[in-house]
């Protein structure tokens, strides 16, 4: 970075660094650190030969002298952060470069630079993020709808911390825009604290750990579980948890109604 050092770095020859010395596919920054000023560049790196803590050590290496960037008028703070596959999306983030990611649409680095660009000069609103909530079996069909291979209950979650949280088999890309704006979901009359995440692995059936919501019938090595065997499930995972009266029972409970257990459509 000869001639940058001790200095800011105008943002496109940043973007530019990691798509051509690092073949970086996908380059994004949250909204509301755009909107803040203070961007946060989230990129993705496709698997190399090299380590994946090589790698970040060498880009850190050749941007250790980058204290900030320009981006037209504005002479910014920024930092870098690595991202996995699974969480690559553009749900309230702006693209800044994509170039072929299952479930997103290419973005060039002109287009995204100039994005950015009306964002931090207030031309572009972006959309704060709301608390909302959803009712459960709508938000678990949507899923299925937008091409979840499964929707997954992890019931230590439910049991012990009184939360929703989902393992999601789903292209990220996907599955965020579904999931993402929603801080609660509503199930049964009651209300619950919600979080998700994305996978690209497979369903991992059930067990004492997750109960499918949701299993596509395509899924090999599975039986499927429509939305309406979903809601049974999780009304008794939910009714475990509601009745027991310490973690260690609720945990014996659910285990012995795993062994009990037999989906209808085997």
């Amino acid at each position: 970075m000869s001639g940058e050092t001790n200095d800011r770095i105008d943002l496109q020859s940043l973007c530019e660094v990691l798509i051509e010395d690092y073949q970086t596919t996908y380059i994004v920054v949250p909204e509301q650190t755009l909107a803040n000023q203070s961007p946060v560049l989230l990129f993705h790196v496709p698997a190399t030969t090299q380590r994946l803590s090589d790698l970040r050590e060498d880009i850190a290496n050749q941007l250790e002298d980058v204290d900030g960037i320009r981006l037209g008028d504005h002479e910014l703070p920024i930092s870098l952060q690595h991202v996995m596959y699974s969480d690559v999306h553009a749900f309230r983030r702006v693209p800044l470069y994509v170039d072929a990611q299952p479930g997103m649409d290419d973005v060039s680095l002109g287009e995204g630079i100039e994005q950015a660009r009306k964002v931090v000069a207030s031309e572009i609103e972006p959309d704060p993020p709301r608390p909302e909530s959803i009712e459960l079996p709508t938000l678990v069909e949507e899923l299925a709808d937008a091409g979840a291979a499964a929707v997954e209950l992890r019931n230590e979650s439910l049991i012990e911390l009184g939360l929703i949280d989902l393992r999601i088999p789903i292209t990220p890309a996907k599955g965020y825009p579904v999931a993402g704006p929603y801080e609660t979901v509503t199930f049964d009359g009651h209300t619950y604290d919600f979080r998700f995440e994305c996978v690209l692995e497979g369903p991992g059936g059930y067990g004492q750990m997750r109960t499918p919501l949701y299993v596509d019938d395509s899924t090999a090595g599975l039986p499927a579980t429509t939305l309406e065997e979903g809601v049974d499930n999780l009304e008794m995972v939910q009714s475990i948890a509601q009745q027991a009266d310490s973690r260690r029972e609720a945990s014996e409970r659910l285990r012995e109604a795993m062994t009990q257990w037999t989906p209808r459509n085997r």
